[in-house]
């Protein structure tokens, strides 16, 4: 157990009560992610945090198989709020510098593009390049600038770059 991270940890979940989970598997059943994956049990995630094991959990990746749909939290008839802990264990991988790469390069987009991927286009049978506005759809309008100014006001911490 790395006492620092359980005391980060408690300080980013103080409002929540893991203690109070009594393994009903409501999250579980609800989960779509246990459905596909037979390791990944959310009332397992709360109480291995719980108890300690924050480096275990951010450094195995089954933090980052969370869809973040809400089910466990919502089906949770203690409150516990499961898909907040995986947040806030997210949260501290994130500051170690250990999230997977895909998730660094979908960050590095949103900072950068506003969406997680470049805008793309299709490519016709006869090979051309078809955009949106070919295709006469619009084109979301996003604030890069709010983006930038949320993740500068988060001190979200992976660098990110221009």
């Amino acid at each position: 157990m790395h006492d620092s991270l359980t005391k980060e940890l408690k300080r980013i979940l103080y409002w929540i009560k893991p203690e109070i989970c009594f393994v009903c598997n409501r999250c579980v059943s609800g989960c779509p992610v246990a459905e596909v994956h037979s390791e990944y049990r959310p009332n397992k995630i709360v109480k291995l945090a719980y108890l300690g094991f924050i480096d275990e959990l951010i450094q195995s990746g089954i933090i980052w198989y969370c869809t973040q749909c809400l089910k466990c939290s919502e089906r949770c008839p203690m409150d516990v709020h499961p898909a907040s802990v995986i947040v806030a264990l997210r949260n501290i991988a994130s500051k170690k510098k250990l999230p997977p790469e895909a998730w660094i390069k979908m960050a590095k987009n949103i900072y950068v593009y506003g969406r997680i991927t470049p805008e793309m286009g299709v490519v016709s049978k006869d090979r051309k390049l078809i955009k949106r506005e070919d295709l006469n759809l619009r084109t979301p309008v996003v604030s890069k600038e709010l983006i930038r100014r949320l993740y500068d006001e988060t001190l979200f911490p992976i660098n990110l770059g221009d």
